[in-house]
């Protein structure tokens, strides 16, 4: 594949990540974001809190690389190995499997799933997964475009396994829509969730508080 449609591809992609996220999380209100409806383990504002510790890990390394003095050289065509086209499908549900759950690492859980008494700003939240979503963008740009950068290896968030940097980058752009998907389906179950209890004065609808405590 050629470089520049490669880059045309993934940024296209983070493009529509980005519009999915604002049409999903602008305007509401934190007990919103908070809620956790029947039957998820997750708040919707976890889902991107969760993105953003796997940022927080994968991100350094990427900047680092991009900025490198590696000897790098140009290249025009990117060639994606097996393990970077399986762990796309895999993100995307596309290997013929249907929807298959992935465990989070404790260490990319939610804070309140870590400890009790935690601090969490939805807001704040947000705000870093926008940043980060940016500063993708451009690592990507610069990554790909070098035969050297696409190659170095990077530590993955599972002990002792590490993969080259396109690789991560292979997995880090459907993991965020695998997420966004999550985060949609709690919403549209946290609405579903209001609209019974305003058909249903008996119905108890629980505040942010009583849910993620």
């Amino acid at each position: 594949m050629k470089v520049a449609q490669y880059l045309l591809q993934r940024t296209t992609e983070l493009n529509q990540h980005q519009q999915t996220f604002h049409r999903l999380f602008y305007f509401l209100e934190d007990h919103e974001l908070l809620f956790i409806p029947e039957g998820e383990s997750w708040a919707a504002i976890e889902c991107i809190e969760h993105l953003n510790f796997v940022f927080e890990h994968y991100l350094p390394q990427l900047k680092a690389i991009s900025i490198s003095d590696a000897g790098s050289r140009k290249q025009t065509e990117i060639s994606l190995n097996k393990l970077s086209i399986l762990i796309r499908k895999f993100m995307t549900n596309n290997m013929g499997l249907g929807q298959r759950s992935i465990h989070a690492a404790r260490k990319l859980k939610p804070r309140r799933l870590q400890k009790h008494g935690h601090k969490f700003s939805p807001q704040k939240a947000m705000e870093n997964f926008i940043d980060d979503l940016d500063d993708l963008k451009k690592i990507i740009s610069i990554i790909v475009s070098s035969t050297t950068l696409s190659n170095i290896k990077v530590n993955t968030t599972r002990p002792f396994l590490k993969i080259r940097s396109v690789t991560a980058i292979e997995y880090l752009i459907p993991h965020i829509g695998r997420h966004l998907d999550q985060a949609e389906r709690i919403l549209n179950g946290g609405s579903l969730a209001r609209e019974q209890q305003s058909n249903n004065p008996d119905l108890i609808y629980p505040t942010s508080a009583e849910k993620i405590a």
